[in-house]
């Protein structure tokens, strides 16, 4: 099974190939770069992809990693359950972890921590649409700046992630997300 490094180096021959071959007006290694590409994503995953009756069937290929991966998720099911409720609402934080879970499944390497940090960042993402979490919509009586200083809060205090961690997460700077987060702590006293 490949790793990381070697489908980089798959991407930059892939990439590389592609532009020479735009550059000579070469159909034939355009073709070929694309190839290459597509063969650097299906062996980058660590898992066998089927469809099943219905959905996606995923399967990971070192059945220690999938049992690696089972026992991360225990640790870690009630933590993202809370942060999904607080990102969506209680009913859909269910299906969103679920989906955060299947999305990150193929990325497991068997290290927890980082894959902690993946896990968290996927579960914003799906949950905002991609938009930074000060442009999500609020609830009753909820301003943008509530909803913002409380997943801060939550994200330092209850998933006891870093000021970096946290400013990869909600994508701000660290320096406006220590700020913000010193602003949301005096609130609270």
């Amino acid at each position: 099974m490949l790793r990381r490094p070697q489908t980089a180096f798959l991407v930059v021959v892939g990439v590389a190939v592609g532009v020479l071959g735009v550059a000579l007006d070469q159909v034939a290694l355009i073709v070929l770069g694309v190839l290459i590409l597509v063969l650097a994503a299906f062996v980058s995953v660590a898992a066998d992809f089927k469809l099943a009756g219905n959905g996606l069937e995923v399967t990971l290929r070192d059945p220690d990693l999938r049992a690696e991966f089972d026992a991360f998720v225990e640790t870690q099911r009630t933590s993202l359950y809370r942060l999904a409720t607080h990102l969506c609402g209680e009913a859909s934080a269910v299906g969103l972890v679920n989906e955060a879970l299947a999305r990150s499944f193929p990325d497991w390497s068997g290290d927890g921590v980082a894959h902690r940090l993946h896990l968290v960042c996927l579960l914003v993402r799906l949950a905002t649409g991609g938009r930074r979490i000060g442009l999500l919509p609020t609830g009753e009586g909820d301003s943008q700046e509530d909803l913002y200083h409380r997943t801060l809060l939550l994200l330092r205090h209850d998933q006891d992630f870093d000021i970096k961690h946290i400013a990869a997460i909600v994508g701000r700077p660290p320096d406006a997300v220590r700020r913000d987060l010193a602003e949301a702590e005096a609130a609270l006293v």
